[in-house]
């Protein structure tokens, strides 16, 4: 029996051959999706221009983990191809011809002569390379022994070998120093195959499958923390509003679990005393400072974060961490406050809803919640319309202060302005040119959302809603900008699966959410959440606004509605002695009218898709006809709902931003629900129709009818109430009876 051993070159070739299987499509796949990785991020506010990148910035974005680990596979792909490619030798079937670099056929002369020729290259008495004495004895001297020896050349013809028939060689795809017969290296050998082949693998599969099943749902949030938000004393509670949510936010597992090393000692020292600075209400709050370490840690991290404040470089890492996850965990605490925590309840929470996703908008824009929920006159902070100015870059209370002596209390103060006015009051505010361009960006990107609703039942002609039918709240949504009316915008460039917010203090990138909430806020209940992405709602407002600005430029004339001529001379307006081919065309988003002009149309769509429940009626030279003219629809999103109890209903349609101040936008939806009758119970009609019968169902109730007649005729029929049979005769009698009576009184 032939014996086995082990084959590098064949080793070789099995591992090309499953690299191959793995780096082939995976290759494929990048580079198809190569061109759409910046498509798949939206960045609308980056305008043209200023979107170039340096080489520096090309290769840093190229430089990611992925893309190293792709070209370090194909550069170990590559070696393994050169290395069978260069021991192919070694597997090769005896040729003398080709080992004598002769064609087949050749005569005795050239055979001699080129055996001479290598002869004098790879001799021993030539050449001392023991490798090159080996090949003249293995190669060259049994090929020229195979073509001039008879015997020799019989067996090449023969068996494929001057030596007759070889043996069989077994060769298994594995290296050879596997199968190696020294004493000594065997065990480890063995030991080797059973760590790599056998514990490592297990052990990999076991840390994946116990790793899995410590976390939960499409953001993998750990079941622990589901649980501390769902059942523990800190979970999400029913009038839980914005100051409340970050003691709930902080006590997720992976924040608990989070590693404290004792070199951050002076590093959460400074940040406590960073913290009493901006708090110092806490220094008397033993709740806040019993807690466990990675808690304050997260705490007081957000605290700082918020406020804007310096963070020790050695707690950088834990930021981001905290930052990445903090809205991912918020996402989780509004899908709990949707929930119904009562079995007799249809509807989620209202508070806890809103707060968690203002929350949200906080740590995306690095506004501290102290002054979101003390907004106001009565309170030393900034009032509620100036609040939102708080999240442009290098803007603080201070700032907000020497902006008032300019009349600027409210972003629209701002977006009124041109954009030269704009720049005088960034300068007299302190703002450094570099500053200014960060806040002209900000201002650009900020969203505007318009939206129309209605309600209407699925498969119902009717507008009625009734008790228990499942109603969709459908909205129409066009979202804008005034980086839309940039010159060069093009509204074509806005598509993928979602937009990256602006946002320069946060730690990585963050993507806009937007969330449909139809609500009622002053019974604290949920109805419907629909999270959703407006990527088409904003390329469809971009086109909009964009054609908006193109009809009023052409308005003199009587080509357009009257609405649209309303709206110029209101632009015209604006100007504020500027001339009118100096007038910012963002001004257009600004005038209010605007705003109104773009909710017709939408209301105006709503109508034209065949539905008479709008809430809202739009004006007869408002809507429809501009719409048309503009050709552009907004997105339609759908928020499902149960029905509840009869009665007429007021409630709220919200569109929420998770990344923005200020954008948020509701409208009144007003819901009218009428009882069911008792026909309707009972399954004999449908919406007080009568039902349909079929055939079968036709002839019974033809029979049945027939027998009621035969029934009346001989005085019979069944009780509705009882469904006994009563006589007719008794009947007659108690008529009698009756009448007898009445005769004897009168």
């Amino acid at each position: 029996m032939a014996e086995q051993q082990g084959s590098s070159p064949m080793f070789a070739i099995f591992v090309l051959t499953l690299l191959s299987l793995a780096l082939f499509p995976y290759t494929i796949y990048r580079f198809c999706n190569a061109g759409d990785t910046e498509e798949r991020v939206v960045k609308p506010w980056q305008t043209k221009g200023k979107g170039k990148k340096s080489i520096i910035a090309h290769a840093q974005g190229w430089l990611t983990c992925s893309n190293v680990t792709l070209v370090a596979l194909w550069i170990l792909w590559g070696l393994i191809l050169l290395y069978t490619q260069h021991s192919a030798s070694d597997t090769k079937p005896f040729d003398p011809y080709d080992i004598l670099n002769l064609q087949p056929g050749a005569s005795s002369a050239d055979i001699k002569r080129q055996y001479r020729k290598l002869a004098l290259e790879y001799h021993p008495d030539k050449n001392p390379d023991p490798a090159a004495s080996k090949y003249f004895a293995e190669y060259v001297t049994k090929a020229h022994t195979a073509l001039t020896d008879e015997t020799a050349k019989k067996n090449y013809e023969k068996y494929g070998h001057p030596d007759g028939p070889q043996p069989l060689d077994i060769g298994i795809a594995l290296p050879e120093w596997i199968f190696s017969k020294d004493r000594n290296t065997a065990p480890l050998v063995l030991a080797g195959l059973v760590l790599f082949g056998i514990l490592l693998p297990l052990g990999v599969a076991s840390w994946y499958l116990l790793r899995s099943n410590k976390f939960t749902g499409p953001n993998h949030v750990m079941h622990e923390t589901m649980n501390i938000y769902f059942r523990s004393q800190l979970g999400v509670k029913e009038s839980q509003g914005l100051s409340r949510i970050p003691d709930t936010l902080v006590v997720a597992m992976e924040f608990i679990t989070m590693p404290t090393p004792n070199e951050q000692g002076r590093a959460l020292e400074e940040l406590r005393k960073t913290v009493l600075r901006i708090h110092p209400e806490l220094k008397d709050k033993s709740l806040f400072w019993n807690r466990k370490t990675a808690v304050k840690k997260v705490h007081m991290l957000l605290l700082a974060y918020l406020s804007r404040r310096e963070i020790p470089v050695s707690l950088e890492n834990d930021l981001k961490f905290v930052l990445k996850k903090s809205p991912i965990f918020l996402e989780e605490i509004v899908k709990i406050a949707q929930i119904p925590h009562h079995p007799q309840q249809m509807w989620g929470w209202y508070e806890p809803t809103k707060a968690a996703i203002q929350m949200c908008q906080c740590i995306v824009q690095a506004v501290s919640t102290d002054i979101r929920k003390g907004g106001g006159a009565k309170t030393k902070g900034p009032s509620e319309s100036a609040i939102p100015l708080l999240q442009l870059p290098h803007f603080d209370q201070d700032l907000l202060k020497r902006l008032g002596r300019k009349q600027v209390r409210a972003l629209p103060d701002l977006f009124l302005m041109q954009p030269e006015d704009r720049r005088d009051v960034y300068a007299f505010a302190g703002l450094s040119s570099s500053q200014q361009e960060e806040v002209e960006t900000s201002l650009m990107a900020m969203p505007t959302v318009h939206m129309a609703a209605h309600c209407v039942v699925d498969g119902e002609e009717s507008s009625e809603i009734m008790e228990s039918d499942i109603v969709t709240c459908a909205a129409r949504v066009v979202l804008t900008r005034h980086s839309h009316l940039t010159p060069g915008f093009q509204p074509e460039s806005i598509k993928g699966s979602g937009v990256q917010a602006y946002a320069p203090n946060y730690r990585g990138t963050k993507m806009e959410k937007w969330s449909l909430i139809l609500c009622d806020p002053n019974q604290n209940q949920v109805w419907g959440v629909a999270p959703i992405s407006l990527v088409e709602a904003e390329r469809n407002g971009a086109t909009l606004v964009q054609n908006l600005a193109e009809m009023e430029t052409s308005s003199s004339g009587d080509k357009h509605d009257s609405a649209v001529k309303e709206l110029s001379d209101s632009h015209k307006k604006k100007a504020n002695g500027h001339k009118e081919e100096d007038v910012s065309p963002s001004l257009l988003l600004s005038n209010p009218k605007t705003a109104a002009l773009i909710t017709k149309m939408l209301e105006g769509q709503l109508q034209d898709s065949g539905s008479s429940a709008a809430v809202v009626k739009s004006t007869p030279n408002g809507g429809p006809a501009l719409a048309k003219d503009a050709e552009v629809q907004g997105q339609l999103v759908e928020v499902k709902f149960p029905a509840k109890k009869a009665g007429r209903y007021n409630l709220q349609l919200m569109c929420m931003s998770d990344s923005w101040i200020g954008s948020d936008v509701s409208i009144l939806v007003t819901v009218r629900i009428t009882e069911m009758s008792k026909a309707d119970k009972e399954g004999r009609t449908y919406r007080g129709k009568a039902l349909p019968l079929d055939n079968e169902a036709a002839q019974s109730a033809g029979e049945a009818d027939e027998e009621d007649e035969e029934d009346e005729e001989n005085g019979e029929y069944d009780s509705e109430e009882s469904g006994t049979e009563e006589s007719g005769n008794e009947d007659d009698a108690d008529d009698e009876d009756a009448e007898s009576e009445s005769s004897q009184a009168g």
